[in-house]
């Protein structure tokens, strides 16, 4: 088992796991023979739930693929997997081993909080700190299983942990069961947690931030018409979501909308608290494998000579050329207003090698990047630079959206526009026009975050958008939900 403990190190909670009493078995099982007996056992068993988020089949790549490629942020380079091509596509087959890595991972996670909430609460320990446990146990568990009915719809609904081979067969849960099992941990986790920033951990306010995007979720999907959320019926989403979103937005963490240089909102020194109200965590320094540092800038930076490059547009910044495996897509390089400081500091368009410049269109640079997950300290290929999960301003946006064409929400959606160097937004709009705005808006200041998607599925507008605007081919069958892998199939045969 990959032992991991950098968050809880990060956080001067130094940490010991011991291999004989933390035996790894399929879905994650742990022995409780040696276990789950002393408050460092509790933490312990809470650095491995979070181990489950940074790996490359999970948060340090493929759920990044699923989210990502076939939207109209990326293409891929030719010589790409032939599972990544899938997914660029729209043409996904069961034995996918993205949807495969993705699906098991958090599973795996699932299973190892399960483990956790059954046994944490027997242990004798200040109760403060096992809430604060349990919370972030729930929260977690919540945030894999978020992922896994927007992915995939209609999965298994684990609630107690996977301990022999003989468990492992699970009939689909209705949607209505997940959402109400993901509300049901999330108000839990919002109560046992308390609301202070914690390195690469979650808090009181992530609970919120997960729950507000959780409930416009339902209310988008409904409104849209999306199969299978027939079930929300007249209940308020929208307004639930802007209740949780406005506990978010006047938090007194410190938490905030980041009004200085939005360039340096995405330094690596910057990453911990300000705007990031829940992160992958990642550290360069010490790590043994992928998962420990990550390499996520090297899949979006392209090559260029195989040297160096100093960034543009002031070329402070030198990092290793990277490998051209996400290529940002022209068309949506293109739709950014010419103004908007998201396109001209945050996306990459000019380099230097020596005093040689490369430009994109024309000048030598395939196509222009993110800067999202650049690490200015970057050691070879390792970086330090987190995976953004929420943010502030993406819950501002889903104050809005929530709120529909009020005042209010006008003004939440000009702070982000402000910032991004545009004009505030045309005036008048109906509820529904100006949601659609927002979520356009989205695509500007969460792109590249992993978010696009999940967007576009939620206002069923994958095919309009996709086909209609950038001339790809959706097939209808992966639109709104990726197939079950194959190894599920073969492993569950109740899931069919």
């Amino acid at each position: 088992m990959k032992l991991i403990n950098k968050i809880f190190m990060l956080t001067g909670l130094m940490i010991v796991l011991n291999a004989c009493s933390l035996d790894e078995e399929p879905y994650g099982f742990l022995s409780t023979s040696n276990f789950y007996k002393s408050e460092s056992d509790a933490m312990s068993a809470l650095a491995n739930c979070y181990d489950a988020l940074p790996t490359n089949e999970y948060y340090g790549r493929y759920l990044y693929y699923l989210a990502s490629l076939g939207t109209e942020e990326f293409s891929l380079k030719p010589d790409a997997q032939p599972a990544d091509h899938e997914l660029d596509k729209w043409n996904v087959l069961t034995t996918n081993e993205n949807l495969e890595g993705v699906f098991f991972n958090a599973y795996m996670g699932i299973n190892r909080t399960n483990m956790l909430i059954k046994h944490v609460p027997n242990i004798a320990m200040d109760e403060t700190k096992k809430n604060q446990i349990l919370g972030e146990a729930m929260f977690l568990r919540a945030l894999h299983n978020f992922n896994l009915v927007r992915l995939f719809g209609s999965v298994p609904l684990r609630k107690e942990a996977v301990v022999s081979a003989d468990a492992i067969p699970a009939a689909r849960a209705s949607l209505a069961d997940i959402y109400a099992f993901i509300e049901e941990d999330l108000l839990a986790a919002e109560e046992k947690m308390a609301a202070n920033i914690q390195n690469g951990r979650a808090n009181k306010v992530a609970a919120q931030a997960l729950l507000a995007k959780v409930y416009l979720q339902l209310a988008s999907a409904s409104a849209s018409g999306v199969a299978q959320y027939d079930f929300v019926g007249s209940t308020d989403y929208y307004a639930k979501a802007a209740l949780y979103a406005e506990k978010v937005l006047t938090n007194d963490a410190g938490f905030r909308f980041w009004t200085d240089d939005i360039k340096a909102l995405w330094d690596v020194d910057n990453q911990v608290g300000n705007e990031f109200i829940f992160s992958v965590a990642f550290n360069r320094v010490g790590g043994i494998s992928e998962g420990d540092f990550s390499k996520f800038s090297m899949l979006q930076v392209p090559y260029v000579n195989g040297t160096k490059i100093k960034l543009g547009p002031d070329f402070t910044v030198e990092i290793p050329d990277g490998w051209n495996h996400l290529q940002t897509e022209t068309p949506f390089f293109n739709s950014f207003d010419p103004a908007d400081n998201r396109k001209n500091d945050l996306i990459v368009s000019h380099v230097k090698i020596g005093t040689t410049d490369y430009t994109f269109p024309g000048g030598g640079l395939q196509y222009p990047f993110t800067r999202k997950y650049i690490d200015k300290n970057q050691a070879g290929d390792q970086t330090s630079h987190y995976v953004s999960v929420i943010r502030y301003s993406d819950i501002m946006l889903v104050y809005a959206e929530a709120l529909g064409a009020k005042p209010e929400a006008y003004g939440w959606v000009n702070m982000i526009r402000t910032r991004a160097g545009l004009d505030d937004l045309e005036e008048g709009l109906s509820d529904a026009d100006f949601r659609a705005a927002v979520v356009k808006e989205r695509s500007f200041e969460l792109a590249f975050e992993g978010n696009r998607l999940f967007d576009l599925r939620r206002t069923k507008t994958v095919e309009s958008v996709l086909e209609g605007e950038y001339g790809k081919e959706v097939n209808p069958a992966n639109a709104y939900f990726y197939p079950i892998p194959q190894a599920e199939l073969d492993n569950n045969p109740l899931i069919d």
